[in-house]
Protein backbone atom coordinates (compact mmCIF):
# COMPACT_ATOMS: atom_id res chain seq x y z
CA UNK A 1 0.00 0.00 0.00
CA UNK A 2 1.25 3.28 -1.27
CA UNK A 3 0.78 5.70 2.02
CA UNK A 4 1.56 8.59 -0.23
CA UNK A 5 -1.54 7.70 -2.21
CA UNK A 6 -3.82 6.86 0.76
CA UNK A 7 -3.07 9.90 2.65
CA UNK A 8 -2.72 12.20 -0.28
CA UNK A 9 0.54 13.24 1.30
CA UNK A 10 2.84 15.10 -1.73
CA UNK A 11 6.19 14.90 -0.03
CA UNK A 12 8.04 11.92 -1.35
CA UNK A 13 10.13 12.18 2.05
CA UNK A 14 7.20 10.76 4.41
CA UNK A 15 7.52 7.15 2.55
CA UNK A 16 11.39 7.42 3.08
CA UNK A 17 11.15 8.44 7.27
CA UNK A 18 7.99 5.23 7.44
CA UNK A 19 10.70 2.87 6.19
CA UNK A 20 13.64 3.99 8.28
CA UNK A 21 10.80 3.98 11.42
CA UNK A 22 9.96 0.46 10.33
CA UNK A 23 13.38 -0.93 9.56
CA UNK A 24 14.95 0.15 12.82
CA UNK A 25 16.58 -2.27 14.94
CA UNK A 26 16.66 -0.34 18.44
CA UNK A 27 13.41 1.32 19.62
CA UNK A 28 15.70 4.58 20.27
CA UNK A 29 16.01 4.96 16.42
CA UNK A 30 12.34 4.22 15.53
CA UNK A 31 11.16 7.06 18.38
CA UNK A 32 13.66 9.58 16.10
CA UNK A 33 11.98 9.12 12.86
CA UNK A 34 8.54 8.03 14.88
CA UNK A 35 8.72 11.75 15.85
CA UNK A 36 9.33 13.42 13.01
CA UNK A 37 6.21 12.07 11.61
CA UNK A 38 4.85 14.24 13.59
CA UNK A 39 3.21 16.76 11.18
CA UNK A 40 1.17 14.02 9.66
CA UNK A 41 -1.40 12.60 12.42
CA UNK A 42 -4.25 10.77 10.14
CA UNK A 43 -0.95 8.58 9.17
CA UNK A 44 0.41 8.15 12.72
CA UNK A 45 -2.92 7.44 14.15
CA UNK A 46 -3.46 4.92 11.00
CA UNK A 47 -0.32 3.18 12.10
CA UNK A 48 -0.53 3.12 15.84
CA UNK A 49 -3.97 1.62 15.47
CA UNK A 50 -2.64 -0.93 13.07
CA UNK A 51 0.20 -1.75 16.48
CA UNK A 52 3.75 -1.37 16.01
CA UNK A 53 4.33 -4.84 16.30
CA UNK A 54 2.86 -5.25 13.07
CA UNK A 55 4.68 -3.29 10.97
CA UNK A 56 8.20 -1.93 13.32
CA UNK A 57 11.12 -4.18 13.62
CA UNK A 58 12.15 -2.66 16.91
CA UNK A 59 8.50 -4.14 18.40
CA UNK A 60 8.15 -7.08 16.70
CA UNK A 61 7.52 -9.95 19.19
CA UNK A 62 9.26 -12.48 17.42
CA UNK A 63 11.95 -12.97 14.42
CA UNK A 64 10.28 -12.26 10.69
CA UNK A 65 13.92 -12.18 9.10
CA UNK A 66 13.79 -9.67 6.62
CA UNK A 67 9.88 -10.38 5.73
CA UNK A 68 7.68 -7.21 6.35
CA UNK A 69 4.26 -8.71 5.59
CA UNK A 70 1.97 -10.64 8.58
CA UNK A 71 -0.01 -12.18 6.09
CA UNK A 72 1.79 -15.44 4.27
CA UNK A 73 -1.64 -16.18 2.47
CA UNK A 74 -0.89 -13.03 0.37
CA UNK A 75 2.67 -15.03 -0.60
CA UNK A 76 0.94 -18.18 -1.73
CA UNK A 77 -1.81 -15.96 -3.41
CA UNK A 78 0.50 -14.77 -5.31
CA UNK A 79 2.33 -18.06 -6.42
CA UNK A 80 -1.24 -19.08 -7.44
CA UNK A 81 -2.76 -16.57 -8.70
CA UNK A 82 -2.81 -18.16 -11.89
CA UNK A 83 -4.01 -22.03 -10.53
CA UNK A 84 -5.89 -21.18 -7.82
CA UNK A 85 -8.44 -20.54 -11.06
CA UNK A 86 -8.28 -24.58 -11.84
CA UNK A 87 -10.51 -27.12 -10.83
CA UNK A 88 -9.84 -28.43 -7.12
CA UNK A 89 -8.47 -31.34 -8.20
CA UNK A 90 -6.26 -29.95 -10.75
CA UNK A 91 -5.20 -27.23 -8.29
CA UNK A 92 -4.11 -29.97 -5.60
CA UNK A 93 -1.88 -31.71 -7.78
CA UNK A 94 -0.23 -28.23 -9.09
CA UNK A 95 0.40 -27.25 -5.38
CA UNK A 96 1.97 -31.27 -4.72
CA UNK A 97 3.88 -30.68 -7.76
CA UNK A 98 4.98 -27.14 -6.50
CA UNK A 99 6.10 -28.36 -3.45
CA UNK A 100 7.87 -31.07 -4.86
CA UNK A 101 9.87 -29.27 -7.19
CA UNK A 102 10.58 -26.40 -4.09
CA UNK A 103 11.73 -29.82 -1.97
CA UNK A 104 14.05 -31.19 -4.47
CA UNK A 105 15.82 -27.58 -5.72
CA UNK A 106 16.17 -26.66 -1.53
CA UNK A 107 18.14 -30.39 -1.43
CA UNK A 108 20.16 -30.36 -4.19
CA UNK A 109 21.35 -26.55 -3.27
CA UNK A 110 22.28 -27.30 0.03
CA UNK A 111 24.05 -31.12 -1.16
CA UNK A 112 26.26 -29.11 -3.83
CA UNK A 113 27.89 -26.39 -1.08
CA UNK A 114 30.99 -26.25 0.37
CA UNK A 115 30.06 -23.48 3.27
CA UNK A 116 28.84 -23.98 6.35
CA UNK A 117 26.32 -21.38 6.14
CA UNK A 118 23.37 -20.87 2.97
CA UNK A 119 24.73 -18.17 0.36
CA UNK A 120 22.55 -15.75 1.30
CA UNK A 121 23.44 -15.35 5.12
CA UNK A 122 27.68 -16.00 3.77
CA UNK A 123 27.31 -12.79 2.33
CA UNK A 124 25.64 -11.16 5.41
CA UNK A 125 29.07 -12.53 7.37
CA UNK A 126 31.27 -11.64 4.25
CA UNK A 127 29.91 -7.58 4.16
CA UNK A 128 30.23 -7.70 8.43
CA UNK A 129 33.82 -8.75 7.76
CA UNK A 130 34.69 -5.89 5.51
CA UNK A 131 32.78 -3.64 8.54
CA UNK A 132 34.58 -4.68 11.21
CA UNK A 133 38.27 -3.90 10.03
CA UNK A 134 36.68 0.22 10.65
CA UNK A 135 36.09 -0.77 13.94
CA UNK A 136 38.06 0.04 17.21
CA UNK A 137 38.04 -2.04 19.96
CA UNK A 138 38.28 -2.02 24.14
CA UNK A 139 37.90 -5.66 26.14
CA UNK A 140 35.58 -5.04 29.28
CA UNK A 141 36.24 -9.17 30.06
CA UNK A 142 36.97 -12.27 28.59
CA UNK A 143 33.26 -11.76 26.35
CA UNK A 144 32.50 -8.34 26.68
CA UNK A 145 33.74 -5.42 24.53
CA UNK A 146 32.86 -2.32 23.81
CA UNK A 147 33.22 -0.89 19.66
CA UNK A 148 34.08 2.34 18.62
CA UNK A 149 31.75 2.41 15.02
CA UNK A 150 32.94 5.92 13.81
CA UNK A 151 30.65 8.45 15.99
CA UNK A 152 28.62 5.77 17.78
CA UNK A 153 29.70 3.30 20.94
CA UNK A 154 28.11 -0.37 20.74
CA UNK A 155 29.01 -3.28 23.25
CA UNK A 156 29.21 -6.70 22.58
CA UNK A 157 28.25 -9.71 24.75
CA UNK A 158 29.76 -12.92 22.78
CA UNK A 159 28.42 -14.89 26.19
CA UNK A 160 24.56 -14.03 25.24
CA UNK A 161 25.53 -13.32 21.50
CA UNK A 162 23.77 -9.63 21.74
CA UNK A 163 24.88 -6.28 20.47
CA UNK A 164 23.29 -2.60 22.23
CA UNK A 165 22.99 -2.00 17.92
CA UNK A 166 20.14 -5.01 18.04
CA UNK A 167 21.19 -5.72 15.26
CA UNK A 168 22.99 -9.40 16.72
CA UNK A 169 20.18 -9.95 18.62
CA UNK A 170 17.61 -9.52 15.57
CA UNK A 171 18.66 -11.67 12.91
CA UNK A 172 21.17 -13.61 15.00
CA UNK A 173 23.79 -13.47 12.69
CA UNK A 174 27.03 -11.53 14.34
CA UNK A 175 26.79 -7.48 13.20
CA UNK A 176 30.18 -6.29 12.32
CA UNK A 177 30.39 -5.06 15.90
CA UNK A 178 30.78 -8.68 17.08
CA UNK A 179 32.85 -9.80 14.16
CA UNK A 180 35.50 -7.71 15.49
CA UNK A 181 35.33 -8.89 19.04
CA UNK A 182 35.56 -12.20 17.30
CA UNK A 183 38.40 -11.53 15.78
CA UNK A 184 40.00 -10.44 19.19
CA UNK A 185 38.81 -13.41 20.99
CA UNK A 186 40.14 -15.83 18.27
CA UNK A 187 36.34 -17.27 18.28
CA UNK A 188 35.43 -18.90 15.09
CA UNK A 189 32.26 -16.25 13.64
CA UNK A 190 30.04 -19.82 12.68
CA UNK A 191 29.83 -20.20 15.98
CA UNK A 192 27.68 -17.31 16.84
CA UNK A 193 25.11 -17.71 14.28
CA UNK A 194 21.83 -19.23 15.07
CA UNK A 195 21.62 -23.09 13.67
CA UNK A 196 18.88 -22.39 11.23
CA UNK A 197 21.07 -20.47 8.91
CA UNK A 198 23.34 -23.63 8.53
CA UNK A 199 23.26 -25.77 5.51
CA UNK A 200 23.03 -28.76 7.61
CA UNK A 201 19.66 -27.39 8.79
CA UNK A 202 17.95 -26.81 5.19
CA UNK A 203 18.90 -29.95 4.14
CA UNK A 204 17.48 -31.98 6.83
CA UNK A 205 14.47 -29.24 6.21
CA UNK A 206 14.28 -30.34 3.24
CA UNK A 207 15.33 -34.32 3.44
CA UNK A 208 11.97 -35.91 2.61
CA UNK A 209 11.11 -36.56 -0.68
CA UNK A 210 7.30 -35.07 -2.10
CA UNK A 211 6.20 -38.04 -4.02
CA UNK A 212 3.58 -37.72 -6.63
CA UNK A 213 0.25 -39.44 -6.63
CA UNK A 214 0.48 -41.80 -9.61
CA UNK A 215 -2.06 -43.27 -10.96
CA UNK A 216 -5.72 -43.23 -9.48
CA UNK A 217 -5.16 -47.30 -10.86
CA UNK A 218 -2.11 -48.08 -9.36
CA UNK A 219 -3.52 -46.49 -5.36
CA UNK A 220 -2.92 -49.31 -2.51
CA UNK A 221 -6.26 -49.80 -0.88
CA UNK A 222 -6.50 -51.69 2.31
CA UNK A 223 -8.39 -54.85 2.57
CA UNK A 224 -11.92 -52.89 4.33
CA UNK A 225 -12.08 -50.63 1.12
CA UNK A 226 -15.33 -49.69 0.44
CA UNK A 227 -16.11 -47.48 -2.31
CA UNK A 228 -18.79 -45.22 -2.65
CA UNK A 229 -20.01 -43.12 -5.02
CA UNK A 230 -19.79 -39.00 -3.64
CA UNK A 231 -22.39 -36.81 -5.06
CA UNK A 232 -21.53 -33.27 -5.50
CA UNK A 233 -22.89 -30.85 -2.73
CA UNK A 234 -26.01 -29.59 -3.80
CA UNK A 235 -26.23 -25.60 -4.57
CA UNK A 236 -28.00 -22.91 -6.57
CA UNK A 237 -25.77 -21.34 -9.07
CA UNK A 238 -25.12 -17.96 -8.12
CA UNK A 239 -26.37 -15.13 -10.82
CA UNK A 240 -23.13 -13.74 -12.84
CA UNK A 241 -19.75 -14.31 -13.25
CA UNK A 242 -17.89 -15.54 -10.59
CA UNK A 243 -15.81 -14.00 -8.43
CA UNK A 244 -12.05 -13.88 -8.92
CA UNK A 245 -10.96 -10.50 -7.19
CA UNK A 246 -9.36 -12.05 -4.31
CA UNK A 247 -11.32 -10.76 -0.65
CA UNK A 248 -9.46 -8.28 1.25
CA UNK A 249 -7.66 -9.43 4.47
CA UNK A 250 -8.87 -8.64 7.75
CA UNK A 251 -7.77 -4.76 8.71
CA UNK A 252 -6.88 -3.90 4.50
CA UNK A 253 -8.08 -0.98 4.16
CA UNK A 254 -10.96 -0.53 0.46
CA UNK A 255 -9.22 1.01 -2.23
CA UNK A 256 -11.67 3.76 -3.22
CA UNK A 257 -11.03 4.79 -7.56
CA UNK A 258 -11.97 7.85 -8.80
CA UNK A 259 -13.38 8.47 -12.32
CA UNK A 260 -10.59 10.56 -14.03
CA UNK A 261 -12.52 12.23 -16.17
CA UNK A 262 -15.04 13.87 -13.42
CA UNK A 263 -12.70 13.11 -10.59
CA UNK A 264 -15.84 11.90 -8.36
CA UNK A 265 -15.77 8.49 -7.01
CA UNK A 266 -17.93 4.76 -6.57
CA UNK A 267 -18.49 4.95 -10.64
CA UNK A 268 -17.04 5.24 -14.12
CA UNK A 269 -17.90 6.14 -17.88
CA UNK A 270 -20.71 4.24 -17.98
CA UNK A 271 -22.75 5.29 -14.60
CA UNK A 272 -20.70 9.08 -15.07
CA UNK A 273 -23.86 11.56 -15.35
CA UNK A 274 -21.63 15.54 -14.88
CA UNK A 275 -21.78 16.85 -17.68
CA UNK A 276 -18.63 17.10 -20.33
CA UNK A 277 -16.06 19.30 -19.92
CA UNK A 278 -15.09 21.42 -23.06
CA UNK A 279 -12.51 24.17 -23.09
CA UNK A 280 -13.08 27.49 -23.95
CA UNK A 281 -11.68 28.42 -27.83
Amino acid sequence: MNLNDKFKIRSEGVEWLYLLAAKAFKKSTFRYYWNQLAGFPELRQYLEELGFDKWSRAYQPRLRYNQTTTNIAESMNAVLVHARYLPVTTLLEHCGALLQRWYYEQRTYASTRASILTDYVEGIVKSAVEQARQHTIRPIDNYEYEVHDGNSKVRVNLNSKSCTCKQFDYYQIPCSHAVVATMHRNVSIYTLCSPKYKLETLLNTYAEPIYPLGDEEDWPLPDDFVEYTIEPPKFVARVGRRQTVRIPSAGEPQQIHKYSRCGMQVHNRKTCRQPLRTTES
